[in-house]
């Protein structure tokens, strides 16, 4: 579950944000936990550092936007920070609090659930999650972030990770709609390959850990261009 705080004066402007963050969830299958701050101070004086992630509005009374972020980045230096605001030639300074996007009012859906798909990648490219796999030695838990490709074969799943390999019964075509796999995309049609191990591309192949994996025609463009979102966000 993602822990998200809305700092945001205006009722209207953050009841519409956190309409969006629950459509969002019903979407995307991502459950998230919406905490709406009414202004800077309040925000900060109980800031728990624990959010996945913070919308903070640039004009707002008593402490604004901009003085808020740089207390912010006081308290928590990575937390990701959303700039929302009227102009956006506002958000140009947000670089001087690391910022990692912004969004201009009035909000569109489609705007939002774009930003909050980069988010989330964003988010578990950092950290992974866990994920449970039933093989036939019994139940074994693995982070997402020590999954370095998974391989198809007949109705199996190999999960290559560093160490080892974990074979269950389910089809690649589901997992990779899974939400916890949002930094894996295939490289063809018998590999999902997790981008954070990726170390290069190189013609139709694609290195992953110590692996050098093929890469299909139809999927080299589609993967690429993943590739350079992934490394866009992580840098």
């Amino acid at each position: 579950m993602l822990k998200i705080a809305i700092v945001e004066d205006e009722a209207d402007a953050a009841g519409t944000l956190e309409d969006f963050l629950h459509r969002y969830e019903k979407e995307n299958n991502q459950p998230l936990q919406v905490f709406r701050h009414k202004n800077a101070v309040i925000f900060l004086n109980n800031y728990p550092s624990d959010y996945d992630m913070v919308f903070m509005d640039i004009d707002m009374p008593f402490m604004d936007g901009m003085e808020a972020s740089r207390k912010l980045r006081e308290l928590d230096s990575q937390v990701p920070l959303i700039f929302v605001t009227n102009l956006a030639q506002m958000a140009i300074k947000g670089y001087e609090v690391h910022a990692f996007d912004f969004v201009v009012k009035p909000v569109s859906y489609y705007d939002f659930a774009m930003k909050m798909d980069k988010l989330c990648r964003y988010i578990e490219s950092r950290r992974g999650v866990e994920v449970v796999l039933t093989t036939g030695k019994g139940l074994v838990g693995l982070n997402t972030q020590d999954i370095t490709y998974i391989e198809t074969q007949g109705h199996q799943l190999i999960y290559h990770t560093r160490e080892c390999k974990y074979t269950v019964y389910g089809s690649l075509k589901q997992l990779e709609s899974n939400p916890k796999m949002v930094t894996f995309t295939r490289c063809n049609a018998c590999y999902l390959v997790n981008l954070r191990h990726v170390r290069k591309v190189e013609g139709y192949t694609v290195l992953v850990g110590e692996e050098t994996l093929e890469m299909s025609r139809p999927k080299r463009k589609d993967f690429i261009q993943r590739l350079n979102e992934y490394w866009g966000e992580i840098t």
